[in-house]
Order: structure tokens, then sequence, then C-alpha cells
């Protein structure tokens, strides 16, 4: 085995001219990385160039101008071929941890939108009373409660939102906003 040394000391390069990765230190290797492997040593075996005959420098721009553009073309195409599978399964477990959240966190979920309905009632009901006596008055105060009174609605959905797909720091982050007021 004839070692190719580079920076990060990746790569082996076997008497036949063919790259293989070292084992990690956990003495695992992941099925992407060795499928990316593979693909990198298929693509170099292709080029018909004798990696041990070029130095880091050159190996680099090979790999750079030839080898990745065409395995990164490769893996994008193998990649959107996987995509409705992998989308699928990632999606069905998306949904079961929101299940499952929405069952452990029900009752704070329903007096929190309790809430909202309450302040979007309240506040729509008000809108509508006081309205025309604010438009005749020309009164800014009232149309600054009533943007405000909106846009703290608008925040606390968020971060009901936030709450319900498991972001509960997001939703923290979020509720920051109330000490930020414009």
């Amino acid at each position: 085995m004839t070692r190719l040394t580079t920076n990060r000391g990746l790569i082996r390069v076997s008497t036949l001219g063919v790259p293989s990765l070292k084992t990690s230190q956990s003495g695992v290797k992941l099925n992407a990385m060795n499928d990316l492997h593979k693909l990198f040593a298929e693509a170099l075996a292709q080029s018909g160039l004798d990696v041990t005959a070029l130095d880091e420098t050159d190996l680099s721009e090979v790999l750079q101008s030839k080898i990745i553009p065409e395995c990164a073309a490769s893996v994008l195409d193998e990649l959107k071929q996987r995509a409705p599978d992998m989308l699928r399964e990632h999606r069905e477990m998306e949904e079961g941890f929101q299940a499952r959240n929405f069952e452990r966190w029900a009752q704070g979920f329903d007096l929190l939108e309790m809430l909202i309905v309450i302040a979007e009632e309240t506040g729509g009901a008000i809108n509508d009373a006081d309205r025309p006596t604010a438009v005749e008055e020309n009164n800014a105060q009232f149309e600054a409660v009533v943007t405000l009174h909106a846009r703290a609605v608008l925040v606390v959905r968020e971060i009901l939102c936030l709450l319900k797909n498991g972001f509960a720091d997001g939703a923290l982050g979020r509720s920051a906003r109330f000490t930020k007021w414009p």
C-alpha cells in the first residue's frame, strides 16, 4: 500500500493507484462515506491518472476541476432519485413527533390557543366598536394600540406554532419580541 500524504492524511492509495479512506478512530465507516469513497475511486480510476505521481497541489487541482464536479453531479442525481422516499420517511417521523408532543402538552397548547382566540375576538370587537370614532377624531393612539395588539397576537401564534413543532428554544427567542417593541 502506497501512502499519499495530504494535510489531513485521509487518503491512502493502494499499489494499484486506487484511493481508500482510512478507518476512523472508532473503526466505523458510514455507508454514505463508503459510497462517496467508491464514487471518487471510480472517477479517479476512469480518469486514467496516476495519483501516486501527483503532488498534493496537482492532486487538489485535479480533484477540484474534474473529479469533484463529476461526483457532485452523480451524488445530486442519486439524491434526487432517493428524495421521495427520504422525504416521506422524514415527514412521517416529524408527524409522529408532533403527535407525541401534542399529546404531552395538549392542555398547555389548548390554554394558549384559547387565550389567542380571546385576544383576537376582544381586539376585533374593540376595533369594530371604536374605529369609526377613532377615525373621526384622527386618534393615532387608538391606531397604535390596535396595531400593537395585532402584532402581539401574530407573535403568540408564531410561538404556538414553534412549540407545537418542538422548537421550544425558538419559541423562547420569539417571545423576546415582547420586550423589544418598536
